[in-house]
């Protein structure tokens, strides 16, 4: 049942699955806070702006990806399924 074919057929849905994913463990383990942190001491003391004391990714945006993934995957599906009946209507 999944064998090579079912991942190659379904290759860009795994990959949205997998930055989903990765996108959930960067949230739960804030890497978010601490790339933020670094990056801003980085930064500050070129722009002389201050840095925020706490930063986190919000929950709302970690939904929204989610959301455009999974509507970014059914374009993907419908542009895929299009594009066959265009090949066959050539035949």
């Amino acid at each position: 049942m999944l064998d090579k074919e079912w991942f190659l057929e379904h290759s860009f849905f795994l990959t949205l699955v997998l930055l989903f994913v990765l996108l959930g463990v960067v949230d739960l383990l804030n890497v978010d806070r601490f790339a933020y942190q670094t990056i801003c001491d980085l930064v500050s003391p070129l722009t002389n702006y201050p840095c925020a004391t706490f930063y986190d990714l919000p929950i709302w945006e970690v939904y929204l990806t989610a959301a455009l993934l999974a509507a970014l995957y059914h374009v993907h599906e419908g542009i895929k399924t299009s594009n066959k009946h265009l090949a066959a209507y050539r035949k």
